[in-house]
Order: C-alpha cells, then structure tokens, then sequence
C-alpha cells in the first residue's frame, strides 16, 4: 500500500505544478501551455487510476474503503 501512497502524492503534485503554471501563464496571457496541459492531464490520469488501485486492493482485502 506504501507504492500506491507515493503514486497518488505524486500525482497530486504533478497536477499542482504544473497545473498552477498553466492558470497563471492562461490568466496573464490567454494562452494555453501545451506542455502544461499535457502534464496536468497526465497527473489526472495518474490519480484516477492510484484511485482505482486501490480501491480494488481493498475491496480485494475486505477492508471498507
């Protein structure tokens, strides 16, 4: 459960880096970072499936969730 742990850290400060320079340089400029965007979607997905993970161990383990 500790890797699933880090994932989901991990995940969550990818998408406040990179997602946070991506509303500062959207709300100065009005354009989009498409490295920004592509990182910020990329944590999101990262998060989802930490999440889905483990869900699943612990429904697996009878643990309540």
């Amino acid at each position: 459960m500790k890797m699933n742990g880090y994932l989901i850290r991990l995940s969550v400060s990818i998408m406040l880096i990179f997602g946070g320079t991506l509303t500062i340089y959207y709300s100065k400029t009005g354009d989009f970072l498409v490295y920004n965007l592509i990182a910020t979607c990329i944590g999101m997905v990262l998060l989802l499936a930490s999440w889905v993970w483990r869900t699943r161990n612990n429904a697996s383990k009878g643990e309540m969730i």
